[in-house]
């Protein structure tokens, strides 16, 4: 075999190696959604998750903070209803700035579930939207936490042909 040859079947060989270990990396981004305000109102449009269901049973947050233990008896439903930090909050309770966004990011991110959970709504899978939720509130981080809920929001927000 010719040097030339030689290095032609080195380099076809080389490239089926390359194309048998290649990995295709999905960049989604979310196209339709649903608010907040919607599926407080259309429980009937809700699949796989029930308004009675805890967020406790849905997200897993829990056995890394005690912090936020007094949200994980809220109910889905409980959790799309509350709007802002004040309507929440125990009186005479000192809340930590984490917590109270945490408690802003469930409205958000429990539409977002919702969203990823309807089979005609182009969104993340809810086991995305459960591990990013979960990611964020595991490390306390007020800003962090702020981040994540804003991005759902905005997700939340592109509408839908089921919700507009």
């Amino acid at each position: 075999m010719t040097h030339k040859k030689l290095t032609v079947f080195a380099l076809a060989a080389l490239l089926i190696m390359a194309m048998s270990t290649f990995t295709v990396v999905k960049v989604f981004a979310c196209t339709q959604g649903c608010t907040p305000g919607f599926w407080k109102n259309h429980t009937d449009q809700w699949y796989i998750y029930s308004p009675n269901q805890t967020v406790g049973s849905v997200f897993t947050m829990w056995p890394w903070h005690s912090d936020y233990d007094f949200l994980k008896g809220l109910t889905l439903m409980e959790a799309l209803q509350k709007k802002g930090s004040g309507a929440w909050l125990a009186p005479g309770i000192k809340y930590k700035p984490h917590q109270k966004a945490a408690r802003i990011l469930l409205r958000q991110a429990v539409a977002a579930l919702l969203n990823a959970a309807h089979p005609s709504i182009d969104y993340y899978t809810p086991e995305e939207v459960i591990n990013y939720t979960d990611t964020r509130l595991h490390y306390t981080n007020a800003t962090s936490i702020e981040e994540q809920k804003n991005e759902f929001r905005r997700y939340n927000e592109l509408g839908s042909p089921i919700c507009d």
